[in-house]
């Protein structure tokens, strides 16, 4: 899934079910139903450039995610300048032959928020993204001038990825850089390898 980083982002086998017709149904209803849950990130380097530590958590529910991903300015996470949060779906769902175990999802972002924590990150954003941004209110992407940013706007793109769970974790397709054969914008160019880093179920 698209990684808040921002690609940033989640993404494994069926869960066990009743056999017979129920299995079949609910799984048709609910191909992403092995991935509902809340699954979270430690405390890592963040993937930007500032210097930043983040935590990340993403709920799935019946083919909908929402992401938090959430910005310190210590190691520790214990001083939070930023939170961001996202909303996507998932389609597709099939298996693939390799990675074995894994399967596909198309995700489709609809809603970024931000939320400046600081008034040092209250004026990061304003100065970043035009304006309007006051401590601890969310504010919506789209309100703001960096909904046309090149390094924003692409969230919105749809991504073509893979994902697998292996016990109590999740691994997500590894998508290339920008025009590779595996950059994840169409479905011919989906990952077709996981990424060595997961999600933890809580």
């Amino acid at each position: 899934m698209k990684r808040l980083a921002l690609a940033s982002i989640a993404s494994v086998c069926v869960s066990t079910l009743l056999a017979g017709c129920g299995k079949d149904d609910e799984t048709k209803a609910n191909p992403f139903a092995d991935l509902d849950g809340t699954w979270t990130m430690a405390c890592a380097p963040d993937e930007g450039e500032d210097g930043s530590w983040s935590k990340q958590t993403a709920v799935h529910s019946g083919g909908t995610g929402n992401f938090t991903l959430q910005l310190y300015s210590d190691a520790d996470c214990t001083t939070e300048t930023t939170s961001l949060t996202m909303t996507a779906t998932y389609t597709g769902g099939n298996a693939v032959a390799t990675p074995a175990g894994a399967k596909e999802v198309d995700v489709t972002v609809s809603k970024v928020t931000i939320t400046a924590k600081t008034d040092d990150a209250v004026t990061l954003w304003n100065n970043f993204c035009g304006g309007g941004f006051t401590k601890d209110t969310a504010k919506e992407l789209t309100a703001t001038t960096c909904a046309d940013d090149a390094s924003f706007k692409s969230t919105f793109d749809a991504q073509y990825t893979l994902y697998k769970i292996d016990g109590t974790k999740l691994y997500e397709g590894k998508c290339g850089d920008s025009g590779s054969a595996t950059d994840c914008t169409t479905s011919a160019k989906r990952a077709t390898e996981l990424d060595t880093v997961f999600w933890t179920k809580s």
